[in-house]
């Protein structure tokens, strides 16, 4: 069970263009020309924690395997069977795909160059690139325990 995930980010009305703002959104007005802006704005909030959420679920995958290091350096049986480790494995891949094509909706703005600079700055306010480099080098440990298993 993946707990309670969330960002929070204060916001509010100001002059001038749409932009982040010493981690504050700033809004020019909540009217109907600024519907790309709070998209924008809530696209890179939403990736953001979807990442938590892969984060917590690669988390709880590498408690699991957590052991088998351990057992494999002392040189113990290992009580594993071929098909939980093809399950496992295909758990990783699954989590991959999900960090790195299903989580970044980019091509979204390619024709929308003002939204695009928002949603730029929002991921980069929250870490996104360097959160999901550190789990796919997560991934990348978890899939050589998992290939060690085999």
């Amino acid at each position: 069970l993946i707990g309670l995930e969330r960002e929070v980010v204060p916001y509010e009305l100001g002059d001038g263009p749409s932009r982040l703002d010493n981690g504050r959104i700033l809004l020019r007005s909540l009217d109907d020309d600024t519907f790309l802006d709070r998209f924008a704005f809530s696209d890179g909030l939403a990736l953001s924690v979807r990442l938590a959420m892969l984060e917590s679920r690669l988390q709880d995958y590498a408690e699991q395997m957590e052991g088998f290091p351990l057992a494999l350096s002392s040189g113990a049986k290992l009580a594993i069977s071929a098909s939980e480790v093809q399950r496992r494995i295909g758990e990783l891949l699954m989590l991959r795909h999900r960090i790195n094509l299903v989580s970044d909706q980019a091509d979204f703005y390619w024709d929308r160059p003002a939204a695009e600079q928002l949603y730029r700055r929002t991921c980069r306010f929250l870490d996104v690139g360097a959160r999901r480099e550190a789990l796919n080098q997560r991934l990348t440990y978890c899939a050589e325990l998992a290939e060690l298993l085999r």
